[in-house]
């Protein structure tokens, strides 16, 4: 259902190129592109639509009727400088206008090699970040296990937007350390591990409608059917609102403080496997410096206040008695449901509880053993008698089996003084 969507994305593209008021020559090099792109790269629909619609506004604000065949230096020139002076628009998205813009004047033949696409000055401050305790409220402010899990994944996961909601329940599985997460990203399939995500996964695909179906969508509707972005962002912000939190909730932001928290402890290049670089990618440094990985705990050794990496506080339960994983603000087992706070003393207490009653099952079982061939030398005793009333034997047989029987009892005795 994920390519459906993209694939409805695709195809509403299309129509608005097709009903644009941008000439028909522009609309057909637009799709040419757009057709070379698939053939040369095999980019995925999203794609298509995002270089096909970033055309399209760049005909329809910037040209002022010039056909892209007929464009000129001059003509570039001024479009790259209107496209600079958009005062609304983000910096990541003037970049992507640049580049568009001269991928596709270069495979019409014009020179665009001098586009410039400087990344962006990076605006983020630490004080943007989501913290580990903000995004536990937004959990817990969350009513349905899906928002639950969606919040919990798409924080420790760092994933895009794009990354997260078009996954599938077959992208999903577990083993005894959580769960493992297969995303289809801009640099291909990667494999991510969640640990403190877990607990929350498991119980919305325990209660997924369609669970036994494993193409199914992983985030659904109350509908049944895939939630698009906007549901999803609008989600987030509903939930935030909630848990009073005050800072931006966009999937984006998740991403950027799943990040700077990961900056801490993982190197750059773990940090490009996790969350989807390409090698090389200057992101990583822009969040080690956020995290202040770098500088902190040095000043502190410096100055004698620390020696030692400090550890992070536990994200999950451990179960003591399935060892399922739990959510950190759970006290009941999702699995067996047995609580999931023990103290020392009761474990102690509980565990002498236990080695009594194994004592005294022990006991029980020999007593009835003693009891059961007590029962059999009784039986001895029985056929002598009846043996005697026949004429068959004299009471001397009689006599003979109760000595025996007393004999027996009497180990049996000494055997369980010697037990105690």
């Amino acid at each position: 259902m994920g390519e459906i969507y993209s694939q409805k994305m695709k195809d509403k593209e299309e129509e608005l190129l097709e009903k644009s008021p941008i000439s028909e020559e522009n609309k057909e090099l637009i799709s040419n592109f757009v057709n070379y792109k698939v053939a040369e790269k095999g980019i995925t629909d999203n794609r298509t639509a995002k270089i096909s619609r970033t055309l399209r506004l760049i005909a329809m604000r910037y040209l002022d009727g010039v056909s892209f065949n007929a464009i000129t230096h001059p003509d570039i020139v001024r479009v790259v400088a209107r496209i600079e002076q958009e005062g609304a628009m983000k910096p990541w998205t003037k970049r992507d206008y640049k580049l568009m813009l001269r991928m596709f004047l270069n495979w019409l033949g014009k020179d665009a090699s001098w586009v410039k696409l400087k990344p962006p000055k990076n605006d983020l401050q630490a004080e943007d970040m989501l913290s580990v305790d903000e995004v536990n409220a937004m959990i817990d402010a969350a009513h349905t296990l899906r928002d639950k899990a969606f919040i919990a994944t798409l924080y420790e996961g760092g994933f895009r937007i794009s990354e997260i909601g078009t996954m599938r329940i077959k992208d999903v599985s577990f083993d005894e350390y959580g769960s493992v997460l297969i995303v289809r990203g801009k640099t291909g399939l990667r494999r991510v591990r969640l640990v403190s995500a877990t607990p929350h996964l498991s119980q919305w695909l325990n209660a997924h409608p369609f669970r036994d179906n494993r193409e199914e969508p992983l985030w659904i509707s109350t509908n049944n059917e895939t939630m698009r972005y906007e549901a999803l962002r609008a989600q987030l912000i509903k939930i935030a609102r909630r848990a009073k939190i005050q800072k931006r909730v966009n999937p984006q932001n998740f991403r950027h403080s799943c990040a700077t928290f990961l900056a801490k402890n993982l190197t750059e290049s773990q940090l490009e496997e996790y969350l989807g670089w390409v090698h090389g990618s200057q992101s990583p440094r822009t969040y080690v410096h956020l995290s202040g990985r770098d500088v902190d705990e040095k000043i502190l050794q410096l100055h004698g206040l620390t020696n030692e990496v400090k550890r992070e506080e536990p994200t999950v339960k451990l179960c003591p008695f399935c060892h399922s994983l739990n959510a950190i603000s759970m006290s009941v087992c999702h699995n067996c449901k047995r609580p999931l706070e023990i103290k020392a003393v009761d474990m102690i207490s509980l565990e002498d509880q236990v080695k009594n009653l194994r004592e005294e099952i022990k006991k029980r079982d020999e007593d009835i053993e003693m009891l059961k061939q007590s029962i059999e030398g009784m039986k001895g005793i029985e056929v002598a008698i009846v043996k005697f009333l026949r004429g068959d034997a004299g009471k001397e047989i009689i006599i003979e089996q109760v000595k025996a029987w007393l004999k027996e009892e009497e180990k049996s005795k000494v055997a369980r003084e010697l037990t105690k």
